[in-house]
């Protein structure tokens, strides 16, 4: 799945360590499977459920929790203590893009950046409206078939 994906690339392009959090616990499997394949282990690499309280409001977070019940043994969420990253790739679609944006921009270290794919050409505003108080600069960088690649750089402190 995207998160296993995007961080076994992160780690092949010299990343020292990638971190994966998916919402469907089939994909942290998938992932973990892909890891062990590959020969990349911890602490190089982790993947984590969502945290439990992930979320902007009420809301949101019981539409990531019920995404996640019942998650099966050896499948954590996201520890509290896991440091913010220089970069955070989110690939997943609007509504947990935006429901799940307290938690990603808290992944984000100060100073650092933001790319979200997943987003179609007529969420653009709402994404950059939801993202944009948080970085001094967020653009969409590109666009493929209707699907857009959204930056956000410098991210506030």
């Amino acid at each position: 799945c995207g998160s296993g994906i995007l961080a076994l690339t992160a780690l092949r392009f010299g990343a020292a360590a990638a971190v994966g959090v998916d919402i469907d616990v089939d994909c942290v499997a998938a992932a973990k499977r892909n890891a062990e394949s590959n020969d990349f282990a911890p602490p190089g690499l982790r993947f984590y459920l969502p945290p439990v309280d992930a979320g902007a409001d009420a809301a949101s977070v019981a539409y990531v929790n019920s995404r996640l019940a019942p998650a099966p043994d050896g499948f954590d969420p996201l520890p509290a203590d896991e440091l913010p990253s220089d970069v955070v790739v989110a690939n997943i679609l609007l509504k947990p893009l935006l429901a799940l944006r307290e938690t990603i921009v808290d992944r984000v270290r100060e100073g650092g950046s933001l790319a979200m794919s997943g987003v179609r050409r007529e969420q653009a505003d709402e994404v950059v409206a939801a993202y944009g108080p948080h970085f001094s600069a967020i653009r969409v960088d590109r666009e493929v078939d209707g699907w857009l690649l959204i930056v956000g750089r410098d991210k506030l402190g």
